[in-house]
């Protein structure tokens, strides 16, 4: 038995209080500033209980306390760092986490606290965890990073600390678009990406949905064979996993598109493609993007969702993931997947 597991054992509190304030901690380096009502909100707990455990972490210079709220002291940031993989193994998400790994062969999972269902905070965390995968891969070559659109890869720029090794990157949108909800689309998050890294970027206009013959014509143009050349040079590729029904709705599809959807139950969608519960293709848009075939070539793919309810798009991918995907997501989707592996 270990040292510590012996102290928990003998004091059970203890276990019980450093997570509270490990959990506390985290959520303010992902949120702050922020004050401790909201906080109390994000991390679940009686606001006197988040009280005192400001209280402590202020007292210990973990983090400042000012007007705006509460934010992480480098003290605090350090100290997370060093208890990350032990509260990992303490907590059970180590446990989970190399389970659904092995179970779908990809090369890892790494599982926030939270659920982003409930909380933005949770979701800040996944895009901190990529944040922080892409700085350490970052060489003094040129890298090709895709990104795809949606909301878990929105947040990852804002966690990007400006390391010099980023600039070397050259950032691309994974596939065209244009349209709606244009901050959420891949061109609006790739100049983010760049921005925040003093990078070089790659936009492309190009329309969802065109018919067969329109699709033959624009992907010959000029812009569209240059980005297929970069697609299959690609290092890196972040992307989202959608829950499929939520995602033709996003793009004003069809009414034929959205009942085949229904009617061949798909689950999930990534890169135009969706997929049902097997991770069988039963529908693709017609665009120029990342092709799955891309993906076998690509050695670096992190895959970003969380949140309980799409756990089920989440394994749905999983199905046809590549061997080389990091999947970053949550505990509330983490739990939930546990779930429905268990019952396969």
């Amino acid at each position: 038995m270990e040292k510590l597991e012996a102290q928990w054992m003998m004091v059970p509190e203890m276990k019980a209080l450093l997570e509270s304030r490990y959990t506390i901690l985290r959520h303010v380096q992902a949120s702050g500033p922020v004050g401790r009502r909201k906080l109390a909100e994000i991390v679940g707990l009686p606001e006197r209980e988040v009280r005192a455990a400001v209280d402590f972490l202020r007292d210990t210079n973990l983090i400042r306390v000012e007007k705006e709220g509460a934010s992480i002291t480098t003290l605090g940031f350090d100290l997370l760092t060093s208890l990350e993989a032990m509260m990992n193994d303490y907590i059970g998400r180590t446990t989970k986490a190399r389970r659904i790994a092995e179970h779908y062969g990809i090369r890892e999972v790494r599982i926030v606290d939270g659920d982003s269902d409930h909380s933005e905070s949770t979701k800040l965390l996944i895009g901190e965890q990529a944040a922080h995968a892409l700085e350490r891969l970052a060489t003094s070559e040129q890298q090709i990073v895709a990104i795809t659109g949606g909301t878990s890869v929105a947040t990852v720029p804002q966690f990007l600390s400006g390391h010099s090794l980023v600039q070397n990157y050259l950032f691309i949108a994974a596939r065209g678009g244009m349209g709606d909800a244009i901050p959420l689309q891949a061109n609006s998050i790739v100049s983010t990406f760049a921005k925040k890294g003093n990078a070089s970027y790659r936009v492309f206009f190009y329309p969802d949905e065109l018919s067969e013959k329109a699709h033959e014509v624009l992907q010959n143009e000029k812009e569209a064979k240059e980005m297929m050349a970069l697609y299959e040079k690609t290092d890196i590729v972040i992307h989202g996993i959608g829950v499929a029904e939520k995602l033709v709705k996003w793009r004003n599809s069809s009414d034929q598109v959205k009942e085949k959807i229904k009617q061949l139950e798909a689950k999930s969608e990534a890169f135009g493609y969706y997929f049902d519960a097997n991770g069988d293709v039963v529908h693709r848009i017609r665009t120029v993007g990342i092709q799955l075939e891309h993906l076998k070539e690509v050695p670096n793919i992190f895959a970003l969702a969380g949140g309980k309810k799409k756990a089920e798009a989440i394994l749905s991918y999983l199905n046809i993931a590549p061997p080389q995907t990091v999947l970053i997501t949550d505990e509330g989707a983490a739990n939930e997947m546990m779930k429905q592996i268990q019952f396969k």
